[in-house]
Order: C-alpha cells, then sequence, then structure tokens
C-alpha cells in the first residue's frame, strides 16, 4: 500500500483541466485496485501507471478526462467493492460481473447518476441491495444475478423508470415483490427466479405493457395468479414454476398471444383449463404438471399449432 501514500507519478499535476477531480478519480482507482486484489488480476495492465487513466485496461473515457466505462468482468476480481466507487461520478457504465467479489453492495453507488449499465452479476456478494439504487434514474440494465444477495427487494427500485432489465435471480432474496415494480413502464426482462420471495404477486405487474420475458420461478409465492397478467400482450416467456401459487389459471392468460413458453407446472393450481388457452397458437411449450387441475381437457388445445411440449400428468 505504499504507493498510496507516496507522492508518486501516476497522480495528475495540479495544472491539470478538471484536476480536482482527475486526482480523485485516479485515487479512487487505486483504492479500487487495493480492494479487489489487483496483484492477482488476470489483466492489470497499466494499472497505477503514470499514463491517462483511459489507457489502462478495463477503462475508457476522454483522453484526457474522465472516464465513463470501467469493464473488468472476469478478470478475477476479488475482496470487496469500496464504499469509494461513489466518487466515479462521470461513469455511465460498471462491469464487474463473472468475479469473486464478496461483501456488500455499497450504498455509495447511488450516487453514480450517470450511470445506464451495472453489471455485477457472477460473484459472492452478499447482504441486502441498497435502496439507494433507486437514486439511478438513467439506469437501463440492472444485472446482480447469482450472487448470494438477501433481504428484501427495496421498494426504491420503482424510481428506476429507464429500466429495461432487471435479473434479480439466483440469490437468497426474501420478503415480498414490491408493488411499485408496476412503474417500469419500459420493462422488457423481469426475472426474480430462484431466490425466497412469498407473498403474492403484485396485481401491478400487470402495468408492464412492454414485457416480454416474466420469471418468477423457483420461490415461495402464493395466493392467485392476477387476472392484470393478460394485459401484458407483449410476453413471450411466463414461468411462475415451482412456488406455491393456488387458484385457477386464469382465463385471461389466452390474450397473451405472443407466448412461447408457459411453465406453471409445481404449484397447488385447481379448477380448469380454461378454453382460452387455445388461442396461444405461438405456445411452443406448455408446462401444466404438479398441480391440482380438475375437469377434461378443453378441446381449444387443438389450435395450438406451435406446441412441440405439453405436459399435464399429475393433476387431478
Amino acid at each position: 500500500m505504499i504507493w498510496l501514500t507516496e507522492t508518486s507519478t501516476w497522480l495528475p499535476a495540479e495544472e491539470d483541466a478538471n484536476s480536482d477531480y482527475l486526482w480523485l478519480e485516479r485515487y479512487t482507482l487505486a483504492l479500487f485496485y487495493a480492494s479487489t486484489n489487483g496483484q492477482s488480476w488476470s489483466n492489470k495492465d497499466k494499472w497505477l501507471s503514470s499514463e491517462p487513466v483511459c489507457n489502462w485496461n478495463g477503462l475508457s473515457g476522454a483522453c484526457p478526462g474522465p472516464i465513463v466505462l470501467i469493464n473488468l468482468g472476469n478478470n478475477k476480481l476479488a475482496g470487496s467493492i469500496p464504499t469509494e466507487i461513489g466518487n466515479l461520478k462521470s461513469l455511465t457504465d460498471l462491469r464487474l460481473h463473472e468475479n469473486q467479489l464478496a461483501g456488500s453492495i455499497p450504498s455509495e453507488i447511488g450516487n453514480l447518476n450517470n450511470l445506464t449499465w451495472l453489471y455485477l452479476n457472477n460473484n459472492q456478494l452478499t447482504g441486502s441491495i441498497p435502496s439507494t439504487i433507486g437514486n439511478l434514474n438513467s439506469l437501463t440494465y440492472l444485472e446482480l444475478w447469482s450472487n448470494q444477495l438477501a433481504g428484501s427487494i427495496p421498494s426504491e427500485i420503482g424510481n428506476l423508470n429507464s429500466l429495461r432489465w432487471l435479473h434479480l435471480f439466483r440469490n437468497q432474496l426474501t420478503g415480498s415483490i414490491p408493488s411499485e415494480i408496476g412503474n417500469l413502464n419500459s420493462l422488457i426482462g423481469l426475472e426474480l427466479d430462484t431466490n425466497r420471495l412469498a407473498g403474492s404477486i403484485p396485481t401491478e405487474i400487470g402495468n408492464l405493457n412492454s414485457l416480454k420475458y416474466l420469471s418468477l420461478g423457483n420461490n415461495k409465492l402464493a395466493g392467485s395468479i392476477p387476472t392484470e397478467i393478460g394485459n401484458l400482450k407483449s410476453l413471450t416467456d411466463l414461468r411462475l414454476q415451482r412456488n406455491q401459487l393456488a387458484g385457477s389459471i386464469p382465463a385471461e392468460i389466452g390474450n397473451l398471444n405472443s407466448l412461447t413458453w408457459l411453465r406453471l407446472n409445481n404449484n397447488q393450481l385447481t379448477g380448469s383449463i380454461p378454453s382460452t388457452i387455445g388461442n396461444l397458437n405461438r405456445l411452443t411449450e406448455m408446462y401444466l404438471h404438479e398441480n391440482q387441475l380438475a375437469g377434461s381437457i378443453p378441446s381449444e388445445i387443438g389450435n395450438m399449432n406451435s406446441l412441440t411440449t405439453l405436459l399435464l400428468d399429475n393433476n387431478n
């Protein structure tokens, strides 16, 4: 850590334009290097050198000038993300995926107001998702999947009006799905599967008119499938399998004309299969097995000319 305390040639000269910020930026990147075990990275080319930071591996931006991109995915980063990451106010793209980062996501990440891409997936991050993430109004991609995150999904996530992809699957998240998710009008993909989420599916999910992928499987969700799910006319993939959902399959599911995958298996669904399911003529795979469905198989199922897989076993 001597290089952090000694006067060093990698610090910008005082007369440089924006020298205060550029100094802070280099100092912050040095702390980041130390905190994430930089000596063991796969590629640390030019880090802590006297060259402009835009020439350091994985960084880009104006030369000279502030960096806008950190892309150090799959680079053997370990240790933790330092709180000082919040100093890098010019960042629009932060990609630290597929590493061995541990510890929590610092709340200071909410200071990065220009951020549009945040990729922290495939690490070993723990703790909760900070509520300050709701400050990132420009965010379009939020990728936190395949970590060990716990606690509830913060309601502030509903502030991210520009968000197109929200991927939180394969964590240890608990609590209910916040109704504020229904505010994310630009959302294309919502994947919360393989967590420990409980409670009911919020009816506000029916507000997500642009949604194409909805995956809530492998949780502990209960209650009924909301009829509002029939509003999601752009939906191509609906996965609610392996929960504790009860009640009947809503007839409104037949409104989802773009649907190609439907997985409702391994729940506690009752009642009959609605005849409106025959409207889904683009459906290729339908999994309704391991429920308590009764009645007869509707003849309208014969209208589903694209169907390649149909599982109805272990029902009544």
